[in-house]
């Protein structure tokens, strides 16, 4: 009896260890973004999410594209009503977007990571019907669509929007 007491006093210790091992494993995984997502601030924020879980000091409000354009904000959403984000616009490094890319990365990550990039000029475009990245060009362009947005200087990227196809098109 004694000896079997102290094989289940030993095991308490490692079934503990393993499940806290297992948990911490799991726990502290990121989750995976969309490309309708990025995250800030710790947060996991969404184009289809709406305005109310933004910090304003640091992802200010304005009505239309160029206000945010013209600020010196380095986190912007264009929005005319509180339950619906037109387009998000990133300058800061700090925010991760789809795929792990984030301002200040290199466009090869851009090239690398994405099938049916267009580059055009200075910018990257891509596209997607959901989650599904699509080739604008067979799909054909839909104002529902998600276009993950880069602007890139010197190899570099600049800037990141988040944004449909309607205001990828309109600017509103």
């Amino acid at each position: 009896m004694y000896k079997t007491l102290r094989k289940k006093k030993r095991s308490i210790p490692v079934i503990v260890l393993i499940s806290v091992l297992g948990l911490c494993a799991c726990g502290g995984k990121e989750k995976d973004l969309q490309p309708h997502e990025w995250r800030m601030d710790g947060k996991v924020l969404s184009y289809y999410g709406g305005t109310k879980e933004l910090d304003k000091e640091t992802c200010p409000i304005y009505d239309d594209y160029i206000s945010g354009a013209m600020s010196d904000s380095m986190n912007w959403i264009v929005s005319k009503d509180e339950d619906e984000i037109r387009s998000f616009c990133t300058r800061d490094n700090s925010v991760v977007t789809y795929k792990g890319i984030s301002v200040g990365d290199k466009v090869s990550v851009v090239e690398d990571a994405f099938s049916y990039e267009q580059g055009i000029g200075e910018s990257y475009n891509v596209y997607f019907d959901g989650t599904m990245e699509v080739d604008i060009e067979e799909h054909g362009y839909e104002d529902e669509l998600i276009v993950l947005y880069y602007y890139v200087e010197d190899g570099v990227i600049e800037e990141i929007y988040v944004m449909d196809g309607l205001f990828g098109m309109t600017m509103e």
